[in-house]
């Protein structure tokens, strides 16, 4: 297990956090996220993005002869749009966690639920069963500011899924393979 498990975890590990392997991801991320352009798809779109443009800043430096800024930039179009519609689905899950319902915000200045004098200060007042309905509870400003990022967010899924369907998936996965036979190259180099 020693000599062999140590190769088996090598060629593992580079399987999943090579250049190529990235690329093929961005490619999978693709069509998670074209579906309906929810946080979670584009954000590991965007992961997969990032890390592609920062492996071919290291490329740059090992092997500048090839235009591995050509390879950056055929997703820098996609990676920025999906940043803005990420940047307002993130200030969208911080509302939704941080602005009081209007129930909770009465329940927790209500003087009432404050420990009386004759009380333990560690003891913590029981909190009354309150049924909170949707967004009709929420603060008026929260509120306000939920349906401007709505439209926001409405805006810049379109503009992401034009980004997407602009985005050359054949010349991604040709680019792929060009990266993999240089690799190659590199490797031969160091043996």
């Amino acid at each position: 297990m020693v000599a062999s498990g140590d190769d088996n975890d090598v060629k593992t590990t580079a399987k999943t956090t090579g250049l190529r392997y990235w690329m093929e991801r961005a490619l999978q991320e693709c069509e998670h996220v074209s579906g309906d352009f929810s946080a979670d798809p584009v954000h590991d779109l965007r992961v997969a993005l990032r890390r592609c443009r920062s492996l071919a800043d290291g490329m740059i430096a090992m092997d500048p002869e090839r235009d591995w800024k050509a390879m950056k930039k055929a997703g820098k179009r996609l990676f920025q749009r999906l940043g803005a519609l990420r940047d307002v689905q993130i200030m969208m899950e911080w509302i939704e966690k941080l602005a009081p319902t209007a129930n909770h915000a009465a329940r927790t200045h209500s003087p009432a639920l404050l420990p009386s004098a004759g009380t333990s200060s560690d003891a913590a007042p029981a909190a009354p069963f309150v049924e909170v309905v949707g967004d009709n509870s929420r603060d008026p400003a929260a509120r306000a500011l939920l349906e401007i990022l709505k439209a926001r967010e409405f805006e810049q899924k379109r503009q992401a899924r034009v980004a997407l369907d602009e985005f050359d998936r054949k010349q991604w996965r040709q680019q792929g393979r060009d990266v993999h036979a240089v690799l190659r190259q590199i490797r031969r180099l160091e043996e």
